[in-house]
């Protein structure tokens, strides 16, 4: 096995996307929340997952501390979040969290992920509600993707099929 998936994120999303790729590649997957020491080892290729978090990756300082190792080695990386796969909102955000050096090494793949308003904590909800009124009265965020207590799910493995493709012909989805 020349791979591993090492993940970081907060509902679920980002999980569910980790247990897919294992399954059709054959890394490991492992939460980096759970085990924050796990190392690279000879690992060839690395994939890293990541939930959105008011504008930081959640994964962001784990990146940073291990720049040195990922240089080494093919790296992955997706985010989850409730931003369109396609927003430019999102591609700036990520990259202000990578910088143009380590964004330069990292292919990167946005993925859609879900809110479930009720499952959020009382600060995430707070922050969701101003963000929404905040970004409509800029013009920032059209009410059709962000809504301050509209619940949607876009998780789905057909949106793995891009990264699936990048890692090789070994990596397989069955649908």
């Amino acid at each position: 096995m020349d791979g591993i998936i090492l993940y970081m994120g907060k509902y679920g999303s980002t999980a569910q996307y980790a247990a897919w790729l294992s399954e059709a590649t054959g890394f490991d997957a492992v939460d980096l929340l759970k085990a924050p020491r796990t190392g690279l080892g000879a690992y060839r290729r690395v994939v890293l997952g990541s939930s959105l978090h008011c504008g930081r990756l959640r994964i962001s300082g784990w990146l940073h501390h291990h720049r040195a190792e990922l240089a080494k080695r093919d790296v992955f990386l997706y985010s989850v979040s409730g931003l369109p796969p396609e927003s430019r909102l999102l591609h700036h955000m990520v990259q202000a969290n990578l910088g143009f050096g380590m964004m330069a090494h990292i292919n990167y793949y946005p993925l859609p992920g879900r809110l479930i308003y009720h499952e959020l904590d009382a600060v995430d909800r707070w922050l969701l509600r101003g963000e929404a009124w905040l970004g409509i009265r800029l013009g920032q965020y059209p009410g059709r993707y962000l809504s301050a207590t509209g619940d949607f799910n876009n998780v789905s493995r057909s949106q793995l099929d891009p990264l699936l493709q990048a890692l090789g012909p070994s990596s397989s989805l069955s649908r």
